[in-house]
């Protein structure tokens, strides 16, 4: 395997690893092509008391392997680790480790009931398809309060052939005719009614959990509320996308790729990722009253982004025409401090801009770029993360 070892590789070693260290672990969902097809993220459930041993697992792994951790959160129910590789196809790798199945600190379905129906597949350990469906359904309804389309068919499958088991598993959560009403929903195909009720699944699950387990559910909010203090020290990242005005359309379809692009390796946390655009009010504001008030809900926005970005672990993109715009990105980029980097995109006739050379004499930004001439916006995007994350530095694993 070596020091460019694939992200293939890096999922063998890891399984080779959980059954050196007899840690119990399972597969919960999209692991259909795996080891060879990784998509997405790969989410892993074990128990509560080996998420330490699993999180030191994965990082000597990765370091062993090449492969530099260059985030990573912190939660009472898990884990997440996000891994980059530069000299391999798939740069990108999210683990995300799990003692619970959890919404906040309300479990719905608790790791030592999944594991012990665990099923072996294609030689590692994977949930039981019941489980697999409470674990994506109940997910996306209580998180999102929407299921993507890309489920529907097969949760309902699934659903229609373990109805009666998912209904006894959901009893303890939702109660009995809530619980009977979500499967049937599900089995019936009628997803618009089942997201309708999600905020009755949330307010019954935490009633629930609340009432049964009062002390419990203290200690495992006053544990998010210490895990959610510590992220403010995740790293997020700035980008600022710089173009004149006969490029700028082209800019803007590059930031939607990065999100979309984001959005398919699971890279940051995809409530954070956000674009701002920096747009320079022309003539028409003459008065300087209503201008300055203006401009300071402007700032006020950007803020709020730029605050969403440090503590969730988010990306940002401003975007902004260099030939209207030279100051506010001077004056903006100065007001983001502490970020995993700012990084500017420019064509080559801009690299004597101004903003380049105040942005050069700061010494924790990265390097400016100069844009490929990529002729597709997602090659474009592809080609300003991979430089995003090799100046990203490395974590260390905690003990």
């Amino acid at each position: 395997m070596g020091i460019h070892a694939s992200a293939t590789d890096f999922l063998i070693a890891v399984l080779k690893g959980f059954a050196e260290k007899e840690i119990p672990y399972c597969f919960i969902r999209n692991f259909e092509g795996y080891p060879e097809s990784l998509t997405g993220d790969v989410d892993i459930l074990t128990g509560e008391d080996c998420i330490k041993q699993v999180r030191r697992l994965l990082w000597t792994t990765a370091v062993m392997l090449g492969w530099r951790p260059v985030r990573f959160l912190q939660r009472p129910y898990g884990i997440s680790y996000t891994f980059f590789q530069q000299a391999v196809e798939r740069q990108y790798l999210v683990i995300d480790v799990f003692a619970d199945a959890c919404w906040y600190v309300f479990p719905y379905l608790r790791a030592g009931d999944v594991l012990q129906r665990v099923q072996t597949y294609k030689g590692f350990i994977v949930a039981h398809p019941m489980d697999r469906m409470l674990i994506t359904l109940i997910h996306y309804l209580l998180w999102k309060g929407q299921i993507p389309c890309k489920y529907h068919e097969s949760l309902m499958t699934l659903a229609k052939v373990w109805a009666n088991d998912a209904v006894d598993a959901l009893v303890p959560v939702f109660g009995k005719r809530l619980a009977g009403r979500v499967v049937s929903l599900i089995c019936s195909g009628n997803i618009q009614e089942l997201e309708r009720i999600s905020w009755t699944c949330r307010l019954r699950l935490a009633t629930k959990y609340y009432l049964r387990h009062p002390l419990r559910s203290l200690a495992r909010g006053t544990g998010t509320l210490k895990a959610y203090l510590t992220s403010f020290n995740t790293p997020g990242a700035v980008i600022v996308l710089q173009s004149d005005s006969t490029m700028y359309p082209y800019v803007r379809e590059i930031a939607k790729a990065i999100l979309e692009f984001a959005d398919q390796y699971h890279l940051f946390f995809s409530r954070a990722r956000q674009v701002y655009e920096m747009v320079r009010r022309g003539d028409m504001w003459k008065l300087k009253l209503i201008r300055a008030f203006f401009e300071a809900f402007e700032f006020l926005k950007l803020l709020w982004h730029a605050w969403k970005t440090r503590t969730l672990g988010g990306i940002m993109i401003l975007t902004s025409q260099y030939e209207t715009d030279r100051q506010s990105c001077i004056d903006y980029v100065h007001l983001l401090p502490g970020f995993g980097g700012v990084f500017v995109l420019t064509h080559e006739n801009f690299c004597k801009s101004p903003v380049l050379g105040v942005l050069e004499s700061r010494k924790e930004l990265a390097d400016n770029i100069i844009l490929p001439n990529l002729p597709e916006p997602l090659d474009n995007a592809k080609f300003v993360l991979e430089k995003l994350f090799s100046k990203m530095p490395a974590v260390k694993v905690l003990d």
